[in-house]
């Protein structure tokens, strides 16, 4: 397995690190590719945060910090890091006073520079994401499927919204927030979302909207057709229990507008499917016959 982070590279990129962090970061380090850790650079590339300042002409990390209106999603990152990195933190109730939410979230708070020096070279930004842009990480992008699919799950659940349907479909759209600087990173970093959801048999809208919030470029793009949205139920999900269930309903909903897609030259499917009548007929025809629970055929 790829090594992402050595016990040395840390003390070259900060200097000055006192002797508690060494022995500290020699628990922890070295590091490899995980599915845990997929998701803590996944939730702090979203509603996360590394907070730090400058102290003679260098970037001193100080803490880690994850905002949400769930207080389950926050109790899940405390466990999550504390049981990848054996490191404690704490939650608090929070008052946005930017961004979308206008009622009360919970903010996490993991005060601990070491670790938050180490979650920078996993490849986390430090300081305003929107001023200094971000992609997705190598050893994500190059790594197993579980380790995208996790990366993937937490994503959305943060900066996804809940599926909402549009005439006869459903749609799942992905938004961030970015700097007019810092626009074209934030494309690649889309071009880089879309291949790894191309993986999972997903498809989405190949330009992303946008428009202007607060001083900022906010980017859209969606995922709507069918066999995309019922291919992110299957293989990603939410791990936020509410969009979750939209998502199972969305798929449910979908399966009533189901098609049958037939070969070219396939005479006996097609006189079959004459006889029976309807795409969605022909379907509830061939789950009674064989017992099974198809949402749509595709030749």
């Amino acid at each position: 397995m790829t090594l992402i982070i050595t016990f040395n590279q840390p003390i070259k990129e900060f200097p000055n690190i006192k002797p508690k962090s060494k022995k500290l970061a020699k628990k922890i380090l070295p590091l490899y590719p995980s599915p845990k850790l997929a998701e803590i650079v996944a939730a702090l590339l979203t509603d996360g945060h590394i907070d730090w300042y400058i102290s003679d002409g260098h970037p001193r990390p100080r803490r880690i910090l994850l905002y949400s209106d769930n207080k389950l999603e926050c109790k899940w990152f405390v466990k999550i890091c504390k049981e990848l990195f054996g490191i404690e933190g704490s939650i608090q109730k929070y008052t946005s006073e930017t961004g979308y939410s206008k009622k009360s979230s919970y903010k996490t708070i993991i005060n601990n520079a070491t670790l938050a020096r180490i979650l920078i070279l996993t490849g986390v930004p430090a300081g305003n994401k929107t001023k200094v842009g971000y992609l997705i990480p190598h050893w994500i992008i190059n790594g197993t499927q579980e380790i995208k699919r996790n990366f993937l799950k937490i994503l959305f659940n943060c900066d996804g919204c809940k599926p909402y349907k549009r005439k006869n479909t459903w749609t799942i759209h992905y938004s961030l927030s970015i700097s007019k600087p810092k626009l074209k990173m934030a494309l690649l970093f889309f071009s880089q979302l879309r291949k790894l959801l191309a993986e999972f048999g997903i498809k989405t809208s190949k330009t992303p909207t946008q428009y202007f919030h607060k001083g900022n470029i906010v980017l859209i793009f969606s995922i709507s057709s069918r066999e995309s949205i019922t291919n992110f139920y299957r293989n990603i999900g939410f791990l936020n229990p509410e969009k979750q269930k939209r998502l199972e309903f969305a798929v449910k909903n979908l399966s009533k507008f189901a098609r049958m897609s037939l070969p070219k030259n396939s005479a006996i499917l097609q006189r079959f499917k004459a006889k029976i009548g309807t795409d969605k007929k022909a379907i509830k025809y061939i789950n009674e016959i064989l017992g099974t629970d198809i949402d749509y055929c595709c030749g």
